[in-house]
């Protein structure tokens, strides 16, 4: 059950609901509900006859010095409003006044009261209340104000609309035709001949008496107050003495105040004659003096009570078990009426993430559950009031569920009850599609803002999401609907998509925002949300909200350099310029022109700051981007833009990104702030391509190699021994060889006496020898290759401790090799050192390389 606490209410009051009894049904206790029916509640038309008489307001004995009848008309006025904004949501109820004096008049003519809204019955409010005044108006007659009043009830616009009850309360504080100098046995005749006429134009059907004489009989039973009668007796009346609609639109009810009159108080006959009217028409004589009160107060306070009982059923009841808590309240309040101080009573509930908070006596298991404003505990009774109160479905539990009683109401959150302003106020027209710059869209924004100016956050129930939906008409009448999500970071609600603002004028915006609901009205419980709150509750509706798209001249942004698709010059400087080759920068110019014409005016007159205006980028084709640049003007043509962009030797397709990232002045803006054009670049003379001077260098790496290994062969196992020369068996010398190579060239001077011009001495590949496989010795050869000093050439293998004849002209020469080391195996000696200043050189050409 919502219950709006507003400001027009003059009375504070509380229902005390009883709690009617816990049917077990599985061993759980069942909710009644704690709202009441449309269905059960009646529409009124209610006619205030008020006495505006001189003796109301007027002289040393004035009965009314507080203008209680137009104060209390007021107060009933508003409470029929809040009667149909809260508790009885379908039923139309009409209020009229009349006053009387010398002569009546129509103050309000019968009005309607079904406001839907909580600004609807501010405003009705405000207009009725304008209307009911306080005034002297002479002498007191009431008839004419009783023959209007018929007319108005003839003429209601909504008297054959369902069952609705006819009701006259009239308020007078003197005798008719006291002023005219009549004494007091005068005044029977004339309030006789008012009752006559009451009686044969307000009937009253027979059926329809006898139930509401039922009913009476309950209200006095439980201390005359409606309120505490419990519904099932209300409902056993009603049954007993079935009635249709007709019976209501044939009976009029019909309330007599009397205010205190003189310190002699009424005449008993005129009491009498009103007593009779009143009980003939179902209603009551209230005799103020007779009852000992003030008229001060208890005027609407009666007013109140006759109005409740005539609505038809008590506001509501709440017993144990689950009570249905709607979201965005501003504060709730459970008042719990028990038996006895000993009895326990708790809330509890179960939020989003399946933790329960429970609170009782004040104690709770968990504060950050409830934000308790107030507790109060008098006598046996508990009262709390707590601050946004967690939405969804809670829990009442006490130890003695059929003897306690619990009043619940509710104050929601008004969300900017003052109004709300578009923060968007101008936008630049946009005529193309998508119909909004895609560089800097417009979006709508809502901030949910309370009484006083805080930001209202979402619920922190997940269930209870608010759908916001604005919808805006456009200068030429099409309507666009924009959805609005919770943007948590920024506290606001923001639209999914940009403001489209296609054509110039004024934009009318409606910004409605719902969640789910549980609409009362007796409505189940289910203990599931979605099948409990499963109504829908308009929390914000704003209605003409504007802003204005303005006119604007369209420029274009174009890329100048490069061109589209060009394949730029050469990448790199030749060697020239040094290692690694120099990379030429990539040159880059944009300028800006009418959408259908050059620029025909500066373009400091279109930018507010062109150096800071542009901003530039170049794509790769893997994806990835160069640093941004700024665009800055060219000192040689004020109207471009140049940037440069260094260090970008990549010859794949790339593409130069442009975009305005200045703002332009409000005459003006851009199509699109985005532009771009695809290129490549290229090295077209070998001479400045790095791959060429690479090659180069890695063919100069080869050779230095290959001739380091050629060394490297040379210098493994080096060739030794000894050869000995003799002619005709007679030694002619030795020549000792102990190369650092495995190939030796025998010097001149070594050879003179030899009969030789020229000798090699070189190792033949390492054989073992059978002949001395026994003994496991290994022999080498050697390969003699020179010329003779008669001419003759010569080339043979010679094995160790052998020997040859070398010259076919001369028998008698010949050659025996010694090998001292014949049995050792080939290995590496100080030859190997020739490899070591090549090393340091093959790495510099490796880094020349690779740099």
């Amino acid at each position: 059950m919502k219950k709006h606490i507003s400001k027009f209410v003059l009375l504070l009051f509380v229902i005390f609901f009883p709690i009617t009894s816990v049917y077990a049904k599985g061993g759980s206790g069942l909710l009644e509900q704690n709202t009441t029916s449309d269905s059960e509640c009646f529409a009124l038309d209610v006619i205030f006859i008020i006495d505006q008489s001189n003796s109301m307001g007027y002289g040393p004995r004035k009965s009314d010095p507080t203008d209680q009848r137009e104060k209390a008309v007021e107060a009933m006025t508003n409470w029929l409003i809040e009667n149909s904004l809260d508790h009885c949501k379908n039923a139309r109820h009409q209020v009229g006044v009349v006053s009387f004096g010398d002569k009546s008049q129509i103050d309000l003519p019968l009005s309607e009261i079904a406001p839907k809204s909580f600004d609807a019955a501010l405003s009705l409010q405000e207009r009725l209340e304008e209307k009911i005044i306080a005034a002297g108006l002479g002498n007191t007659q009431p008839m004419g104000a009783f023959e209007l009043a018929r007319k108005m009830f003839d003429e209601s616009a909504l008297k054959d609309i369902g069952q609705r009850k006819q009701v006259i309360v009239m308020l007078t504080d003197g005798l008719i035709n006291a002023g005219e100098g009549n004494n007091p046995d005068g005044f029977v005749i004339p309030t006789q001949k008012l009752a006559d006429y009451i009686n044969q134009n307000f009937a009253f059907d027979p059926t329809l008496k006898e139930r509401e004489a039922c009913i009476q009989e309950r209200v006095k039973a439980h201390g005359g107050d409606f309120d505490n009668v419990p519904y099932e007796q209300v409902n056993q009346c009603m049954q007993e003495f079935d009635v249709d609609s007709s019976a209501y639109q044939n009976s009029t009810y019909v309330f007599i105040v009397l205010m205190n009159f003189r310190e002699e108080g009424w005449p008993e006959d005129i009491r009498k004659i009103y007593r009779g009217v009143a009980e003939s028409h179902m209603g009551e004589m209230m005799d103020f003096h007779e009852a000992g009160v003030e008229n001060r107060n208890a005027i609407p306070e009666y007013f109140r009570t006759v109005l409740a009982a005539m609505v038809g059923v008590p506001s509501g009841r709440v017993s144990c078990g689950p009570v249905a808590v709607n979201a965005y309240l501003d504060k709730a309040t459970f008042v719990f009426y028990k038996f006895s101080e000993d009895t326990d009573v708790s809330l509890r509930y179960t939020d989003a993430s399946g933790k329960v908070f429970e609170i009782s006596r004040n104690q709770t298991n968990d504060p950050s559950g409830f934000d308790v404003l107030e507790y109060e505990s008098y006598g046996p009774n508990e009262r709390y009031t707590l601050n946004d109160p967690y939405p969804g479905i809670w829990y009442i539990e006490s130890d003695r569920c059929s003897s306690d009683g619990v009043s619940a109401f509710y104050q929601e959150v008004k969300i900017n009850p003052g109004g709300y302003t578009l923060p968007i106020t101008t936008i630049q027209q946009y005529d193309l599609e998508p119909y909004y710059d895609v560089s800097a869209p417009s979006y709508l924004t809502y901030e949910m803002r309370n009484e006083a100016g805080e930001i209202v956050e979402v619920s922190q129930n997940p269930f209870f999401l608010i759908t916001i939906t604005a919808t805006v008409k456009d200068p030429i009448g099409g309507m666009k609907d924009y959805s609005l999500v919770w943007n948590e970071s920024e506290d606001l609600f923001v639209a999914t998509e940009p403001l489209k603002v296609r054509d110039m004028g004024e934009y009318h915006v409606s910004i409605k925002g719902d969640t789910p609901y549980y609409p009362g009205n007796n409505a189940p419980i289910t203990g599931a949300l979605p099948t409990t709150f499963n109504g829908t509750q308009t929390l914000f509706q704003h209605d003409q909200l504007v802003f204005t798209v303005t006119e604007v001249k369209p420029f274009v942004v174009k890329i100048d350099e490069p061109e589209e698709n060009l394949v730029l010059g050469q990448i790199h400087e030749n060697i020239s310029k040094g290692w690694p080759l120099k990379i030429r920068p990539i040159q880059t110019s944009a300028r800006i022109d009418w959408r259908d014409a050059p620029l025909d005016q500066s373009i400091n007159d279109v930018l507010v700051d062109p150096n800071n205006s542009f901003e530039s980028w170049i794509e790769f084709a893997d994806g990835s981007t160069s640093e941004r640049i700024n665009l800055r003007i060219d000192p040689l043509d004020p109207q471009r833009l140049l940037g440069t962009f260094t260090d970008v030797d990549s010859t794949s397709p790339m593409t130069i990104h442009t975009e305005l990232i200045g703002e332009s002045y409000s005459e003006f803006r851009p199509d699109f702030r985005h532009t771009e054009v695809s290129f490549s670049r290229t090295d077209k003379s070998i001479l400045t391509r790095p791959g060429f001077y690479r090659l180069i260098m890695l063919i100069l790496a080869g050779i230095m190699l290959i001739a380091t290994l050629i060394q490297f062969l040379k210098h493994f196992d080096p060739v030794q021994g000894t050869l000995s020369f003799y002619q005709d068996q007679q030694s002619m010398g030795d020549v000792e060889v102990y190369s650092r190579k495995k190939s030796t060239k025998i010097k001149k001077s070594v050879l003179e006496g030899l009969d030789l011009q020229t000798l090699v001495v070189s190792y033949k590949p390492f054989i073992k020898s059978s002949e001395y496989e026994d003994e496991g010795e290994i022999r080498r050869s050697v390969q003699l290759d020179g010329k003779t000093l008669c001419g003759q050439k010569f080339k043979f293998d010679l094995e160790a401790d052998g020997g040859n004849n070398y010259c076919t002209d001369h028998p008698e020469f010949e050659v025996r090799y010694q090998n001292p080391g014949g049995g050792q195996k080939p290995k590496l000696n100080s030859g190997i050192y020739m490899l070591l200043p090549t090393i340091p050189l093959l790495l510099i050409v490796l880094f020349f390389i690779m740099k």
